[in-house]
């Protein structure tokens, strides 16, 4: 099997070491994504600008130990390795990969008139192979983007030619104005304003990157419903810090919307964002951000119609005591109900043992008869023991 060269490194650089967990956060976050997206089409956005599939357009790459400055013809000679590997049959990952951190190290040494020489060269060579300076260009639009924003954009205004391939000028410039952004927010959206083609909407990536630092700046940047940068915004936060900080700029950020209707749907996606990756968290430190959060009941309700909720071990009983503290009965019965459910199926003897110290109530009763109802099929004797011993019926 062979697939493009650069998608395949961008899927080592994207997709290395990601397990299931970190994939159900993930599509919880493409979800809230499309959601928000969904929402500024509403309110008459144009579709380009809609975050349908949850892909980033900035090229990141792993942060270097700067290596010795490599020759054109020693980078080309690691490409072409590259190219070797990938039509030799199955695919090298780690391979392919440890070469192209090579081709980085080497671009990294190089200052932004040296890069700026290369992509020049790279572009402009009649015999290079096409997969060749493909790669060696995004490569090098890559670093450049990264290691010298400023410069990376000034190279795109005065030599236009070297971005006419794909979309790596579009790529140059939102990875230099988020790289940017982070140190000088307001510059970056000076010259996003007056300089990026508008279809390419670099505002929220800008925003974007201000939110992985301070998030209540973040909010203050947005001028208007921007649903997509809000998005980007609650995406950005992680830690339980960020959670705070990102909460607070939101609350900000909806006392300035005038429409109540468009306030109240910023509100519930993004509570439902915030609620993504608490799992990550004890059921202690998560319950106790959430109180000391000072939600009131409608946003509870926002935020924890998105959270999951672990299911192994010991930190669904602390969780279902919460959920019990906190809501209504009527809303709080079909979420334990599921998350038992779950919990039994997945780890049936820790659930049993959390039953059993507990005395005697409808949570206790569901997981025991739960367990019950899962008892495996060639164990009609234990099933039956198990039924008498807890009363079930």
């Amino acid at each position: 099997m062979r697939i493009s060269i650069v998608a395949s490194l961008l899927v080592l650089a994207a997709g290395a070491g990601l397990g299931w967990r970190d994939w159900q956060q993930i599509a919880i976050l493409q979800t809230t994504r499309r959601d928000l997206a969904g929402e500024e089409a509403k309110l008459g956005a144009p579709p380009e600008s809609a975050l349908i599939s949850g892909r980033s357009t900035k090229r990141k790459r792993p942060t270097p130990a700067v290596g010795a400055e490599l020759s054109t013809a020693s980078l080309v000679g690691l490409s072409m390795e590259i190219l070797s590997l990938n039509s030799a049959g199955g695919l090298q990952f780690h391979a392919i990969n440890a070469l192209h951190l090579r081709i980085l190290d080497s671009l990294s040494a190089m200052d932004a008139a040296g890069l700026e020489s290369f992509l020049a060269e790279t572009c402009t060579n009649p015999d290079l192979d096409p997969r060749i300076r493909q790669l060696l260009a995004a490569s090098c639009t890559t670093v450049l983007a990264n290691d010298h924003p400023q410069a990376a954009l000034a190279i795109f205004i005065g030599s236009p030619e070297l971005f006419t391939d794909g979309d790596r000028g579009r790529s140059l410039v939102i990875t230099a104005l988020a790289c940017w952004a982070r140190k000088d927010p307001a510059a970056a959206l000076d010259w996003e304003k007056n300089h990026s083609p508008k279809e390419w909407d670099a505002k929220p990536e800008i925003i974007s990157a201000v939110a992985e630092q301070d998030a209540r700046l973040a909010f203050r940047l947005i001028s208007s419903p921007d649903f997509k940068a809000i998005g980007n915004i609650i995406d950005s936060a992680q830690t339980l810090d960020e959670k705070s900080a990102a909460l607070a700029g939101l609350r900000v950020h909806l006392a300035t919307i005038q429409d109540e209707k468009i306030r109240a749907r910023v509100s519930k996606l993004s509570l439902g964002g915030l609620a993504s990756r608490i799992d990550r968290e004890s059921c202690e430190r998560a319950t106790r951000w959430i109180s000391e959060s000072n939600f009131t009941p409608q946003e509870l309700r926002h935020f924890i119609d998105r959270l999951h909720f672990p299911t192994k071990a010991n930190e669904p009983g602390g969780w279902i005591d919460w959920i019990r503290q906190s809501l209504p009965a009527s809303e709080a019965d079909p979420i334990i109900e599921n998350l038992i459910l779950e919990w039994a199926a997945g780890d049936y003897e820790a659930a049993a043992r959390w039953a059993m110290v507990r005395p005697p109530n409808e949570d206790r009763a569901l997981i025991l008869k739960t367990i019950h109802a899962k008892w495996p099929g060639q164990d009609p004797a234990g099933k039956a023991a198990f039924a008498a011993r807890h009363g079930i019926r």
